[in-house]
């Protein structure tokens, strides 16, 4: 129940930080587009935004959900199998 609970979190923060970086990028790219319309108007960025919009998505959340849940797998190992609490990061 404990493991399955720490794992489950541990995959919705991947998710959560997932969804933060998809934020940051696509507020960036946006406002770069945007500032420079002109330049931009008939390029591929804007015509095809919303297939780049979806796949980009769906790579960070598998990748927040895969990498969350890799996590968790290592850290329950390293902290209640292994009980290293003071050396995370080797």
């Amino acid at each position: 129940m404990k493991k399955g609970l720490y794992i489950t979190l541990f995959t919705f923060l991947g998710a959560l930080v997932s969804l933060i970086i998809h934020g940051i990028i696509e507020t960036l790219v946006l406002n770069y587009v945007v500032a420079n319309y002109d330049k931009y108007a008939l390029s591929s960025i804007v015509t095809n935004w919303h297939q780049i919009h979806r796949i980009g998505s769906l790579i960070l959340s598998v990748a927040g959900v895969g990498l969350g849940t890799i996590l968790g797998f290592r850290y329950w190992r390293i902290l209640y199998v292994e009980k290293r609490h003071g050396e995370l990061w080797l």
